[in-house]
């Protein structure tokens, strides 16, 4: 497993390094000087997550700008979702920006531990790790449910209010398992939850099983999985995307045959380009296509589209845009996923 993180990172290096084309040395030839002072910076870098949080602030609040807020969170569902980070400017949080954003803070914490503590912040560096990881202990109300998401992207942006201040939705969404077994995190594009678990649960099952370590497992608070349950849990979540769910509908754009054909997608809802080069207008396009109720007349092969909702039911509409709009990271993570289920397959068969 480290090799190939190593390996991952070497390209994504000189992916970067090919980018920007950075000079190593200065024009004569030395080294080159570092005028800037660092330890500030380190300083500065780990305020900004004092001005984020969300939630009864400590008395060792530094920013002393900020108060309280989203005290009620979680209140509407029965929950305490009171705590964790902003992501951003806006007022929403939200669960998986949040993760990557604690998960980054632990991983510098590892890997600079020594530069982090002898600068003075080791312990700014922990407090900002443990706002998080606290409020995800929260969150997690019971197995198999994790609260994603407190507050509405949408109404959100219709108020410029300090988070002491908001009066917009705090509803909140979680992660569980549809009755048809889908993971579920929100009605917009859930897909996108799907795909992406699917190929995570996939590659670390892997990397437990390559690591030699009798019985691969992952040890969880409720107690250790098997790689052979998260490759199944994988599988599963695929499968429902190819059709194996209460409504028998697969989500992969022509694949299958039940299947949506009114997908929300500009191009593959009007007639090709090459079939009627006539210039169509911004509103021309909504009357003459749009609005029309037959199939689009172009299929976009390989999409996956938003899906269903938390209760398997899904509505094949070009209006209905959170379930039939398809987007391209919702197939990105499924192309390693079916290539290796189809390796698994041929194995299998051979037998």
């Amino acid at each position: 497993m480290a090799t190939r993180i190593k390996m991952l990172l070497s390209l994504a290096i000189c992916a970067v390094l090919a980018l920007v084309h950075l000079p190593f040395t200065t024009a004569g030839g030395g080294e080159v000087a570092a005028p800037f002072d660092y330890k500030k910076a380190l300083h500065s870098s780990l305020l900004y997550f004092e001005a984020q949080r969300s939630g009864r602030l400590p008395h060792n609040q530094r920013v002393k700008w900020r108060g309280h807020s989203g005290l009620a969170d979680g209140l509407q569902q029965g929950v305490d979702l009171v705590g964790g980070y902003y992501d951003a400017g806006d007022n929403v949080k939200f669960g998986l920006p949040m993760a990557f954003t604690v998960t980054m803070l632990s991983w510098s914490a590892m890997e600079f531990a020594d530069d982090i503590t002898a600068a003075g912040e080791w312990r700014h560096v922990l407090e900002a790790i443990k706002w998080g990881t606290d409020y995800f202990v929260k969150a997690h109300t019971e197995p198999y449910v994790l609260w994603a998401e407190v507050g509405d992207g949408d109404t959100d942006h219709y108020c410029w209010q300090r988070p002491e201040d908001m009066t917009t939705s705090r509803q909140a969404y979680n992660v569980n398992r549809t009755a048809g077994g889908m993971l579920f995190v929100r009605q917009w594009n859930n897909m996108q939850y799907v795909t992406n678990a699917a190929f995570l649960l996939t590659v670390y099952s892997r990397y437990l099983t390559s690591a030699g370590q009798e019985p691969p497992v992952l040890q969880c608070p409720d107690g250790p999985a098997h790689a052979d349950e998260l490759r199944s849990l994988a599988r599963a979540q695929t499968d429902y995307v190819l059709g194996a769910n209460p409504a028998g509908v697969s989500y992969l754009v022509g694949y299958g045959q039940r299947l949506p054909r009114r997908m929300h997608h500009r191009g593959a809802s009007i007639v090709s380009h090459r079939g009627d080069g006539r210039f169509i207008g911004c509103m021309q396009g909504y009357d003459n296509w749009f609005l029309r109720r037959g199939a689009n007349p172009n299929v976009v092969i390989g999409a996956i589209v938003g899906g269903p909702d938390h209760l398997d039911r899904f509505r094949d509409r070009r209006d209905n845009y959170m379930q039939t709009e398809a987007c391209t990271y919702n197939t990105a993570p499924m192309v390693g996923i079916f290539a290796h289920l189809h390796g698994e397959t041929a194995i299998m068969k051979k037998s």
